[in-house]
């Protein structure tokens, strides 16, 4: 159960990190061009996303695990 728990968690995180940097593209697409100013917080979440991303990266393909 632990190491089911370990895999489950690793998924999770990939798709969080995926989602996370989708809904940072899209705000900054829907604010236009104050989503990249220091005014808007949106520049500030995808530099987080990038930075979380850049430490600590994590692919589908590094699982041993199979997914359908």
């Amino acid at each position: 159960p632990v190491a089911e728990a370990v895999e489950a968690a690793r998924i999770a995180k990939i798709y969080a990190a995926r989602a996370a940097m989708t809904v940072c593209e899209t705000s900054i697409q829907v604010h236009g061009g104050i989503g990249n100013t220091w005014e808007c917080l949106a520049n500030i979440y995808l530099r987080r996303v990038l930075a979380a991303t850049e430490a600590w990266p994590a692919k589908l393909e590094e699982l041993t695990i199979g997914l359908s």
